[in-house]
């Protein structure tokens, strides 16, 4: 759907991925299961970057509905992506 924002997590010390319920992502999947999906891409940076508070083992990442990571946040840094 288009004007849609995935937000994924990964363990930071790792850098595996991570299920919204924190079980490891390996493959497949449907991507409400591994995303929280967001019709504003405030809402989901403002997410990622709450979840990140409240954990900082795990990392974050935005995606557009296009699939390009727009924003990361970990416990060292935020950055925004073009």
């Amino acid at each position: 759907m288009e004007n849609q924002f995935f937000v994924g997590q990964a363990e930071f010390k790792t850098g595996h991925v991570l299920r919204k319920d924190l079980s490891f992502f390996k493959t497949g999947g449907e991507r409400a299961e591994i995303y929280e999906i967001f019709n504003s891409e405030i809402e989901a940076k403002d997410y990622a970057k709450n979840k990140n508070i409240e954990n900082p083992e795990i990392e974050y990442w935005v995606e557009n509905d296009n699939g390009k990571t727009i924003f990361y946040v970990s416990k060292n840094e935020i950055k925004e992506y073009d």
